[in-house]
């Protein structure tokens, strides 16, 4: 019988999702070691230009998607149901981790959201998300069980809500804005996806817009209120909040149609343009490098992960699978919004990763166990449903 289940493993395996996740890491490690080399000059050798690489970071992030490579086929060895059993003890965790960090964790770039083992930073927000995805779908998943597929009832539809607001309100405090918008966004795709009515969504998205002016008055820095005051009126930004951003769009330019070219000479991205070229702004970096026409390549293969995740979520055997694919949709959504978005101008600029491409190990770790999970839920679609999370009795 293991041996049956192992020779199914095997053949239902998603290599679709997991190829066009190697397409955007090899995108990002061609990125950051383009972005992190010394400058270039017509003068240099082909050896001399090797010489100039600075390969420690591409190297490390390469290291954490074989770790990546590893948790998804772990992940995928056991039915995504099991995970259900361990949600509570996971979600408790995360509160108190979150809790921990306003009070031990030291403060980088103005967030108190990493520890830090010697010189490798953990932020504990980026698992938080796939423990949120997990929380949520089973408590709607439970509902939609109970009444006949959709999310009814006052106590149904304020669970789930209640379970994103606490650890939105503890990163809020770290202050790291960007993640807890990602954490928000989960919320509202898994949500949308449970048949939740339309006015309960509309009281949903009206309390939102109400909480945000509470938001910036009693909870944002000041410097987070100069960056949405900036975004929303350039001419007002007395600090230069936008600086980094605008720089971001001249790079941008700078690489034309089709790029400037791996190595060139007169990349901006290698000479302090941007403070984080390899990180949040790699967007940037890579159109430099590939051009407009690399920059749309890159958001198509973000666009067929997306649809396939989606295409994954309505194969799914189950309600539980289903908002599984359908948070890890919204996640990814969220992160490739807001972080191209901050580039080209339409979001305020945050600190936030572009996944698969930017470098960070909690990320691509984060990431490759959210789609381990949603290969799980591909390699089971067809299985017989095995447990149950709505009572029987």
């Amino acid at each position: 019988m293991k041996q049956k289940e192992r020779r199914l493993n095997a053949r239902g395996f998603d290599f679709m999702t997991l190829g066009l996740i190697f397409v955007l890491v090899i995108f990002g490690l061609a990125a950051m070691t383009n972005a992190l080399a010394d400058p270039s000059s017509s003068d240099m050798t082909l050896g001399s230009k090797l010489a100039s690489l600075n390969l420690q970071r591409p190297l490390m992030q390469l290291a954490w998607f074989a770790v990546g490579l590893v948790a998804v086929v772990v992940i995928s060895l056991a039915d995504y149901q099991v995970f259900a059993d361990y949600v509570r003890i996971a979600y408790a965790v995360l509160l108190f981790v979150l809790v921990l960090l306003l009070f031990v964790a030291e403060d980088s770039r103005g967030v108190k959201g990493w520890f830090y083992i010697g010189s490798v930073g953990l932020q504990p927000s980026e698992f938080g998300k796939i423990v949120l995805i997990l929380a949520v779908a089973k408590s709607c998943s439970k509902a939609m069980d109970q009444n006949d597929g959709r999310l009814k009832g006052a106590k149904a539809i304020l669970l789930p809500v209640v379970l994103t607001a606490v650890p939105v309100i503890l990163i809020a405090q770290q202050p790291d804005w960007g993640t807890a918008f990602v954490y928000i966004c989960i919320l509202v795709g898994m949500m949308f996806a449970a048949r939740m009515s339309w006015k309960v969504m509309g009281s949903v998205v009206l309390a939102a817009v109400i909480g945000l002016p509470l938001a910036y008055y009693f909870l944002m820095t000041p410097e987070q209120q100069a960056r949405i005051l900036g975004y929303l009126n350039p001419g007002s930004d007395s600090l230069n909040t936008t600086y980094h951003a605008d720089n971001a769009l001249e790079i941008i330019s700078s690489g034309g149609a089709f790029g400037k070219g791996f190595l060139a000479e007169g990349t901006l991205s290698q000479m302090g343009y941007l403070p984080e070229s390899h990180t949040d702004y790699i967007f940037a970096s890579f159109v430099e490098m590939a051009g407009f026409v690399g920059g749309i390549v890159l958001i198509a293969v973000y666009f067929a992960l997306l649809i396939r995740t989606l295409y994954i979520s309505v194969k799914a055997r189950d309600n539980f699978g289903m908002l599984i694919c359908v948070g890890v949709t919204s996640m990814m959504f969220a992160h490739v919004f807001e972080n191209i978005g901050m580039i080209i101008g339409i979001m305020p600029v945050t600190g936030i990763p572009l996944p698969f491409v930017s470098y960070g190990g909690s990320n691509m770790l984060s990431s490759m166990i959210a789609y381990g999970f949603v290969i799980n839920v591909w390699m089971r679609r067809q299985q017989k449903r095995k447990y149950s999370l709505a009572p029987t009795g």
